[in-house]
This record gives structure tokens, sequence and C-alpha cells, in this order.
């Protein structure tokens, strides 16, 4: 029970064991938004749907709840949360155009085929990246290093060497954790390939 007498969800639980979980989902938002304020304020509301669902449904579960758990439940909602800001900033777009601008001029609307291709190809982009977080979140201590070369990678950064300076680790440990992400998210790819073929 929380100290006012309501039921904790098992989000909160987990939560509140595991603070770091917070800054991990901010690191995934940050990847969908242009700006750390953004960000923050996605992390945050997703979050929030996050613990309303879960105090409603009892999810994530079954218990224990892990690191992984938190991040793909959270994730979830951080998804639709973006690809809705996305699809409403393509439909009213913030800049001055010049309209005489070929450029510029409206292209043929998309079939709703094309609109869900497109919809179904990001959700599932969206969906492997984090599960790709949370797999590696779920390392111990030898998530630091892949974890910060995501961030990084959000940056520009490509090479081992720019990787190691930046993070300030040997290289070998960068290429260490390049086979690692390169272990989960071939692990992902097959699976959800495995999903999306008729049975």
């Amino acid at each position: 029970m929380s100290p006012g007498g309501k039921p904790t969800s098992p989000l909160e639980e987990a939560l509140k064991a595991q603070p770091r979980l917070m800054g991990f989902v901010v690191n995934v938002a940050r990847k969908r938004v242009r700006t750390a304020d953004q960000a923050e304020d996605f992390a945050q509301e997703a979050t929030m749907k996050a613990i309303v669902r879960s105090r409603k449904t009892g999810e994530p579960k079954p218990p224990p709840v892990t690191a992984s758990m938190v991040l793909l439940f959270i994730g979830s909602i951080l998804n639709t949360l973006t690809f809705n800001k996305r699809r409403g900033d393509k439909r009213h777009p913030h800049s001055a155009l010049d309209e005489a601008d070929p450029k510029h001029q409206p292209e043929a609307a998309a079939s709703p085929e094309q609109v869900l291709g497109a919809h179904y190809e990001d959700a599932q982009l969206d969906r492997m990246e984090t599960e790709l977080r949370a797999s590696l979140a779920s390392e111990g201590k030898d998530r630091e290093i892949p974890l910060a070369m995501f961030d990084l990678a959000a940056e520009g950064v490509e090479k081992n060497d720019d990787f190691a300076e930046r993070i300030g680790c040997p290289v070998e440990a960068v290429e260490r954790a390049r086979r690692r992400i390169a272990h989960h998210g071939n692990r992902i790819r097959e699976r959800v390939a495995a999903e999306d073929r008729p049975s």
C-alpha cells in the first residue's frame, strides 16, 4: 500500500526499487524528439500513462518485474506518443513554406495501404530499438558502454576511436560492446521476422 492508502502498482514498485530506469526512459525519448526538454516531457507523460495502466491491469507481469519488462512497458506507450507527434508535425508543419517553390508543392496523397505500411514499419523499428535498449540495460555493469554508444550514435558518432574517446574507455571495450549490440539486435530481428511470417 502507498502512504495515502492506495495500492501501489507493480510498475511503481519497480521504479522505486530501480530509480535509474527513468534515466533510460529519457534516453530512449531523446532518440525520438528534437530537444532534451521534449524528451523529458514525453518520458514523464509515457511513465504516468504506464502507471495508470499498471494500476488498472497489474502489468507488467508476471513478477518479478525486471528492468527489461519496465522499459518495454513504458517504451510501448512512448512509441505511440512520439509517433503521434511526428504524424501531427507532418500534417501541420510549423515553418512557413514558399508555396511557389516546386519542392513545397503537395505530393499525391498516400493510399491507406501505404499509410498503414509506413506506420507499421515505424512501429516495428521503434519496438526493436526499445527492446534492444531494454536487453542491454539488463546486463548489469556491462550495460554502460553500449547504452552510451546508442546516445552518441544519435549525435553522429560512428568510429570506435571516437566512441572510446567520448566515453572514456579503451577501444577494445567499444568493440566488445558492438558485438553485444549485434548479438542482441540479431536475436530481436529474427524473432520479429518470425512473428511476421504467415502461419
